[in-house]
């Protein structure tokens, strides 16, 4: 006699219909094969659990994803741009460097030409410096004194050069 369950339909065919008689004993093939759907149905109650967890768990993972995957966008995002606010550093320490070493440059031109009109004016004066007798008279009469020579007009200093 076919058996029916009213759990799954692909075993309804297994039970004994509800207005068939009931057997008093089983035959040792019915009482393995009684044995052996009662595991089936053990089997699918474990796997539909375990189809429930792992919707659970997929559900888990995914929402991990979703607040994961900002944070992973974010650092991926920090990094080069991280590297790239480094490069314009660099890249504005190198124009820095050339700019102060310009300005040291002219600083140092600046100086040289000053030191050479220093040693124009002083061999000028050298050259002209009057004797003591010279001296005592120019004391006495700023007014007799001829007029002296104009200073050489020193080049102009670039105050952007000095900076």
């Amino acid at each position: 006699a076919p058996l029916q369950t009213s759990a799954s339909p692909q075993h309804d065919s297994l039970l004994p219909p509800a207005h068939a008689e009931p057997q008093t004993r089983e035959t040792p093939n019915q009482n393995a094969e009684r044995l052996y759907l009662q595991r089936i149905h053990e089997l699918e109650e474990e796997l539909k659990c375990s189809q429930a967890w792992t919707r659970q768990l997929s559900c888990r993972v995914n929402e991990l994803e979703r607040l994961m995957c900002p944070e992973v966008e974010w650092r991926n995002s920090v990094q080069p741009s991280l590297g790239e606010k480094l490069q314009l550093h660099l890249e504005r320490s190198l124009l820095e460097k050339q700019e102060l070493e310009c300005r040291a440059l002219r600083a140092e031109e600046s100086i040289q030409d000053l030191k050479r009109e220093i040693a124009v004016l002083q061999k000028r004066l050298q050259a002209g410096c009057p004797s003591p007798a010279t001296l005592a008279l120019l004391a006495t009469a700023p007014q007799s004194l001829p007029p002296s020579p104009p200073a050489l007009p020193s080049p102009p200093l670039q105050l952007s050069s000095i900076r």
